[in-house]
């Protein structure tokens, strides 16, 4: 045994997952990633005069942005309080991996590598992620909660299994293929008639009642929704090039799957699966629980939801990784692994993560309060030098990444209204215009923050414009055409 008392063991992961979290959230404040700005700004801004869909903009569905508000207005925004909500996010996301274990392993030593591997998951990732995370966090407790209800037979546990479930589907809306899920439990896993009529009639009022709350917190209409995470969605990946194969070509993410330690758990205990006598007769996968059917179908969802996207990001890898996460759980539900073999992947599980957040750490606590990418000044003093510079009736700022908005206190201007939702040529042609800068978008009289990386070829490709530099901000340009 590795901990002898499994409440002991408990607190023991609980203190980890704390302190893994604070240690990847450093390195958010090390370099400030783009997404996880723009998603902190629009939590920051949208308001009843600032809504979600019209004015701010997202393809993304609102619950997250929901969580967001909650940490924000709970404790505080801008400044030194920016990382918490991904604080929380990844605290979160442990302890549904953790809640999931539970329904599988009551054996404290599988417990204790799977969690392990949990954190592993979380080697080479940034802020980037904290979208997945937040789903992956809301499909893990929905399928714990339905796995529960399947054993027990409590109807809360379906409720907040439902909830989660929602939840996931209003994050990103690729969550709704579980509602697959749903389906199989309601028709092949319920026996009772009226267990079946309060299965459905709470699925879609529950579905309902979510929706009801967000849609009335950020005043959208469900019109801007399907526009903004359906229409948009199906039309996005036109702007990626690449055919069939590109779902599968992602290189980087097999190198991140195995870098983790999580494919090579995974592939010992599939061999030890395989070459187990037992499992070659099919009466043995007949007389399986349903909590292994329940585990086998969304993990195929979550590496579905993964092989998606044409191109490749080190956040996506993250449903490759859990889904396989899960089936290590379900296997090792089945068979046992010598610790032997446990203990080299248990040091390539903390060597990924140590990799990841080592060197962030300790800048943190070396130079507290020094944000590198914003060149090591004060970040309350930064706030105020931008904002007391961008004092001009119009600014636009391209390529901000929502961290030059939250500095300046002024919410993001890209909305519905110049994304061009529905016209496939007029999409490319709005990313091309953001990508490239072309003239509509040097006007004359107008403040740009533009980062550092494009200012060069900005400024070459328009050479007839009397452009001045007003600002710096560590990777951002403040010009102004005029």
């Amino acid at each position: 045994m590795i901990i002898k008392n499994s409440s002991h063991q408990n607190l023991f992961l609980l203190f980890l997952f704390i302190v893994v979290s604070f240690t990847l959230t450093t390195t958010i404040l090390e370099n400030l990633p783009s997404d996880y700005g723009a998603y902190y700004a629009y939590g920051m801004f949208i308001n009843e005069d600032y809504s979600l869909y019209n004015q701010a903009f997202d393809h993304k569905g609102p619950a997250y942005y929901y969580f967001i508000k909650l940490i924000g207005n709970l404790f505080g925004w801008g400044s030194y309080y920016l990382f918490l909500p991904f604080y929380f996010t990844v605290l979160l996301f442990l302890s549904s991996i953790f809640f999931f274990l539970k329904n599988f392993h009551k054996n404290r030593d599988k417990v204790f590598i799977l969690s392990f591997a949990a954190i592993a998951t979380l080697s080479f990732q940034s802020g980037n992620g904290s979208i997945v995370f937040f789903q992956i966090s809301c499909i893990l407790f929905h399928i714990g909660f339905l796995i529960k209800f399947i054993k027990l037979n409590i109807f809360y546990n379906y409720i907040f299994s439902i909830i989660f479930f929602w939840f996931a589907a209003f994050t990103r809306i690729d969550g709704l293929i579980f509602i697959l899920l749903i389906l199989f439990h309601i028709i092949f896993l319920t026996n009772d008639k009226k267990t079946r009529i309060f299965c459905i009639i709470t699925t879609l009022t529950l579905g309902y009642l979510v929706y009801f709350l967000f849609s009335n917190y950020f005043n959208f209409n469900l019109n801007m929704f399907l526009n903004s995470n359906i229409f948009f969605n199906l039309i996005y990946p036109e702007k990626f090039s690449g055919g069939f194969l590109s779902h599968f070509h992602k290189p980087e993410s097999i190198k991140i799957f195995f870098g983790s330690g999580i494919g090579i758990l995974f592939i010992i205990i599939l061999n030890q699966i395989l070459s187990n006598k037992k499992f070659n007769n099919m009466k043995t996968y007949k007389k399986l629980e349903p909590k292994f059917v329940i585990t086998f179908i969304s993990s195929l969802f979550l590496i579905f939801i993964f092989l998606l996207p044409k191109t490749e990001q080190a956040h996506y890898v993250l449903n490759l990784q859990v889904g396989c996460l899960m089936l290590c759980s379900m296997m090792l539900g089945l068979v046992n692994i010598k610790k032997t073999i446990l203990i080299p992947i248990f040091l390539v599980f903390v060597y990924g993560y140590l990799a990841t957040t080592i060197f962030p750490a300790y800048k943190f606590f070396r130079d507290f309060g020094c944000l590198n990418t914003l060149t090591c000044k004060s970040l309350d003093d930064i706030k105020v030098t931008v904002r007391d510079s961008t004092n001009y009736d119009k600014v636009n700022i391209i390529y901000g990444n929502g961290w030059i908005n939250i500095l300046s206190n002024r919410s993001p201007s890209i909305s519905i209204l110049n994304w061009p939702v529905i016209d496939k040529d007029k999409i490319k042609k709005f990313y091309n215009l953001l990508n490239n800068f072309e003239e509509i978008i040097a006007k004359e009289n107008q403040i740009l923050w533009v980062e550092k990386s494009i200012f060069d070829k900005f400024k070459e490709k328009y050479n007839y414009l009397n452009i001045n530099k007003l600002d710096t901000q560590g990777i951002y340009y403040k010009i102004l055409i005029n």
